[in-house]
């Protein structure tokens, strides 16, 4: 495990611990119900297709597992979308497509210390994912980068039902997925300030993956962090993605 740190004016705060390779984000519901300041709800409808329900269970086959480490210990998104464009057939790297994410500034103390000012993730990365002291960043950007390199094709379906994201899995399309680690209970570590006075609820511990499949019972997952294929169970999986704001974004089928 590894200690995230906050430096502001030669004081050091050590933060809740978090595991290597796994950032904190600010989680905030931006489904139907209230949305909390700091993430932007979502308004683009979803297909008819996605909207009429997933089938019992479905696994998608021939989807890389890429490891986060050693390049990237905090960039679990860039990874897990990584893994959606190689199967896609995009010959993508993890570096080139972290380098794609605006950066924007980390959380500092103001002068009394009462307040904290920081980025935006839901404009950029906030902080630097080469680095163990990264943060992280929210669908938008994520889903921007994916349209760079398939445009038009980016589905963000963040603030939608699970159902939703279980149906896109039932059409062969990979979900990158924000979840807790391991699945652990989600809570507030720090709030800041943005630049424009949007307030950031930054939750931990935020982890990355990419969802590939479902069943009664249980997801699985590629995860970044490990490497591996990993099957965590659905309802707590479902409970953990919507803690950490119901973020969700993946490819829509090519155009006739």
């Amino acid at each position: 495990m590894r200690a995230k740190r906050f430096r502001a004016k030669g004081r050091v705060l050590r933060a809740a611990l978090a595991v290597a390779g796994c950032v904190w984000l600010a989680g905030c519901s931006v489904s139907d119900r209230e949305a909390s300041v700091g993430m932007p709800a979502v308004t683009e409808p979803v297909p008819a297709a996605l909207s009429q329900g997933a089938a019992a269970e479905h696994e998608i086959s021939g989807v890389p597992v890429l490891a986060q480490a050693p390049e990237l210990p905090t960039g679990c998104e860039a990874t897990s979308l990584t893994m959606l464009l190689n199967y896609e057939g995009i010959a993508a790297d993890k570096t080139d497509v972290v380098r794609k994410l605006p950066v924007v500034d980390v959380p500092v103390y103001l002068g009394d210390d009462s307040e904290m000012t920081g980025g935006d993730p839901n404009l950029g990365f906030v902080g630097d994912p080469f680095s163990a002291d990264g943060y992280g960043v929210y669908h938008a950007p994520i889903a921007k980068v994916l349209n760079s390199y398939l445009p038009g094709r980016a589905l963000d379906l963040s603030g939608k039902s699970f159902d939703d994201v279980l149906a896109a899995v039932a059409e062969d399309h990979p979900v990158v997925t924000w979840m807790a680690m391991d699945l652990d209970d989600v809570s507030t570590a720090y709030v800041w300030k943005t630049p424009d006075g949007q307030q950031i609820d930054w939750k931990v511990p935020e982890h990355c993956v990419l969802l590939t499949g479902y069943d009664e019972s249980n997801v699985t997952v590629h995860d970044p962090y490990s490497g591996q294929t990993v099957r965590y169970d659905k309802q707590r999986f479902r409970q953990v993605w919507e803690a950490l704001g119901s973020q969700a974004v993946t490819v829509q089928s090519k155009s006739a």
